[in-house]
């Protein structure tokens, strides 16, 4: 009896362990359908791109999340992006933390342009001079020139007048330390003498009958640090931080959720050193439709709209 009860519960156990390895392998065969399914759009060219988790780990970020992979995925269906033209970035230091997608400069530029209420824009920098001659007070060059003429005609009071002068002179350095010239220049170009400060950008929108202003400055010492291209180019970096803070005010709709590598503190060659060695060729392969069929990912709820179709 109790041999037939041990045959009994050995054979309970081999089928259980054949259900569970039935059920592991269809897992795992789901899992990889899932990954290599494709999202197939058009990007702001009219090429067709293709779009995959299993793409994306391979030739974007082999570190995303499968959450990132498809935010990132909806995030390029959505503004046309194509990552393999260097439109869009994922970009993950911590597998803690959810990864950053960034786009670039130029992605704005287009988004704004198609934007019918936009009218142009400016941008520059904010430079400073710190204790400038033309910033010398009229007052004290008013008061140096009445003592020297005081001093012209009552002699015996020379001593007591040029050490005056000198008193005030002093006065003048001391409160000088404390005052700057600020001003804005159109262009990421920095006078000699000048210290770079910060970046600006005004976005012209149609609003009514009325064309609008929306302005933004941004410090430079909130967003340097102190890397390749900060150190080389630091005032056209700051321009660029400027406008796309402009941009994304200007048009929230169209912007709201993008950040450029500047803006971050990404180096372009820091997102790229994930990206395969033979990019061109993958490119080729994944980046243009070439006639390959595919299964789209359904990648909204039902009853909604897709975000391209908007």
């Amino acid at each position: 009896m109790e041999e037939r009860i041990q045959q009994k519960l050995q054979k309970a156990k081999m089928v259980a362990e054949g259900v569970q390895e039935k059920t592991q392998t269809a897992i795992e065969l789901a899992s990889e359908a899932q990954l290599t399914k494709e999202v197939v759009y058009e990007d702001w060219t009219g090429n067709t791109v293709k779009l995959s988790a299993s793409i994306v780990r391979n030739m974007i970020n082999p570190r995303a999340s499968l959450a990132d992979i498809y935010k990132f995925i909806a995030t390029c269906r959505a503004y046309k992006l194509n990552p393999f033209l260097g439109d869009a970035y994922l970009v993950k230091y911590d597998e803690r933390e959810p990864a950053q997608i960034i786009v670039s400069r130029f992605v704005f530029l287009r988004n704004a342009m198609s934007h019918p209420s936009f009218k142009g824009f400016t941008s520059g920098v904010i430079v400073i001079c710190k204790n400038p001659d033309r910033l010398r007070s009229r007052f004290a060059e008013q008061m140096e020139e009445l003592l020297k003429g005081i001093a012209e005609k009552a002699t015996e009071y020379k001593a007591e007048i040029l050490e005056a002068l000198l008193k005030l002179k002093e006065i003048e350095e001391r409160l000088s330390q404390h005052e700057v010239d600020v001003l804005e220049i159109e262009g990421a170009f920095v006078p000699p003498g000048w210290q770079l400060y910060g970046g600006w950008c005004v976005v012209h929108v149609q609003d009514g009958e009325q064309i609008r202003q929306v302005v933004q400055r941004v410090l430079l010492s909130e967003y340097n640090r102190e890397k390749a291209s900060w150190k080389v180019m630091p005032a056209t970096m700051i321009q660029k931080v400027a406008e796309a803070q402009a941009f994304r005010k200007a048009f929230p709709d169209l912007l709201s959720g993008l950040y450029i590598p500047e803006e971050m503190g990404v180096e372009k060659d820091e997102v790229r050193s994930a990206r395969s060695e033979n990019l061109q060729t993958q490119t080729r392969n994944f980046g243009v439709d070439e006639g390959l069929e595919a299964e789209p990912i359904e990648l909204r709820e039902e009853g909604s709209s897709a975000p391209d179709e908007a």
